[in-house]
């Protein structure tokens, strides 16, 4: 089933659109850094992950939003959950993080990069890919505990974001 709306964020402001994108609304957020990346398992349940390692989390489609703790200063550019408990966000310095528990506890997922990620995307529950800076892709199949690198061929910043056009 395709949805009819979407969401988005940039800078500091939340964005929601039931109109397949045509017409967005700004949703009221506690936010005073710029957000990035937005994530929703269902209408109500979604996350949206910013600069100083901001998460924030919903449970009532965007009414109210709450700060989850990550420990890390890094910017977060993406955010995805693959079910209510499962997510991994990732960022500058090579950031990894991943939840288990809907993002009570973000745990980092050690790679020892220092490149910008700037995209991740999960085919399904287990399988996911990360994109970044100087052509780094990396690969998932146990849900985002450990990462693989593929080899993409390219050495500059040109393989900027991954997301499937649906």
């Amino acid at each position: 089933m395709r949805r009819a709306g979407g969401w988005s964020a940039i800078k500091g402001t939340i964005l929601h659109s039931v109109t397949s994108g045509v017409t967005w609304n700004a949703v009221a957020s506690p936010a005073t850094e710029s957000l990035f990346g937005v994530s929703f398992v269902s209408e109500a349940k979604g996350w949206v992950v910013g600069a100083r390692g901001a998460i924030w989390s919903t449970d009532d489609g965007g009414a109210t939003w709450h700060f989850q703790q990550t420990n890390t200063m890094s910017w977060l550019e993406d955010v995805k959950f693959v079910d209510e408990l499962h997510g991994v966000a990732v960022g500058s310095n090579g950031t990894i993080l991943r939840t288990e528990d809907g993002g009570q506890n973000w745990k980092r997922v050690d790679r020892n990069l220092r490149e910008w990620l700037y995209a991740l995307e999960f085919v399904d529950t287990l399988r996911g890919y990360i994109v970044g800076a100087r052509g780094i892709i990396l690969r998932t199949d146990d849900g985002g505990v450990t990462w693989k690198d593929l080899e993409s061929g390219v050495t500059a910043n040109s393989v900027w974001n991954s997301r499937r056009k649906s």
